[in-house]
């Protein structure tokens, strides 16, 4: 009886043998990665001042001894900035086991008056903290933001918004011209904005045309009447009277 012919064995092909390879690196890389060679053993934290280094690394959740592949940067960034005064987070693994943490923080520019309390606020408008200490810097009044929503991480509404880039102009051209330590609070008002001087005087601004003319003038009356007290008004009394003029307080 004839033999029956004998089948060559099946070939392995060769993309079955490079994802098998694949797939014994990759084993050996996540092997790597856990082992305990690259557990943290140091958190280094940067660039703060106002937030301390032990709050941000609470906030960040990172632990010594914690696999540094084992966190999401996203997750540590979002955490950090829970904290108001916190505004930009970055991230680095620097192997084999430590982490750097650098930090960009808020730094408040004005405060609102609440009763005895006060809010930091910065720039951009973002409640940075409440306190009943008040900060060297110009307090503002009259301001549309519910008091209910005046809390840390919050912003101010829209129309403060607005207000507060002329403020923050004004804030400017006033430090230019070495008059910035004049200024002590802004007053809100529907057809004005109030500058709160030294030496009991205010100043009235209805429009920002010409504003850098206007502290300037500004600048001029305050050297000039220094030991009174009394209005000025930038504007006018009205939209036909344009005249500056120091009024004087009797």
């Amino acid at each position: 009886m004839a033999k029956a012919p004998i089948k060559p064995k099946p070939k392995i092909k060769p993309i079955v043998k490079w994802v098998f390879l694949s797939l014994l690196i990759l084993g050996a890389i996540i092997v790597l990665m856990l082992s305990p060679i690259f557990n943290v053993k140091e958190i280094v934290v940067s660039n703060n001042s106002k937030v301390s280094t032990e709050e941000i690394i609470n906030l960040s959740g990172l632990t010594i001894n914690e696999n540094i592949f084992k966190f999401l940067k996203l997750n540590v960034i979002n955490k950090i900035e829970e904290n108001p005064y916190i505004e930009q987070v970055q991230i680095k693994r620097q192997l084999p086991d430590k982490i750097l943490i650098s930090v960009v923080e808020r730094t408040p520019t004005y405060m609102l008056a609440i009763n005895q309390t006060y809010a930091y606020i910065n720039n951009q408008g973002y409640i940075l903290e409440l306190s009943s200490e008040p900060l060297q810097l110009p307090a503002i009044s009259g301001y549309q933001t519910e008091e209910s929503a005046i809390k840390p991480g919050a912003r101010l509404c829209l129309e403060d918004l607005n207000t507060l880039e002329n403020i923050i102009q004004i804030t400017n051209i006033a430090r230019d011209n070495d008059i910035l330590d004049q200024i002590t609070g802004f007053i809100i008002a529907d057809d004005k904005l109030t500058l709160t001087l030294q030496n009991e005087k205010v100043a009235y601004i209805r429009e920002m045309t010409n504003i850098n003319i206007k502290i300037v003038n500004l600048k001029a009356i305050l050297e000039r009447e220094k030991d009174k007290a009394g209005e000025i008004f930038l504007d006018g009394v009205s939209s036909e009277n344009s005249t500056i003029f120091f009024r004087e307080r009797v």
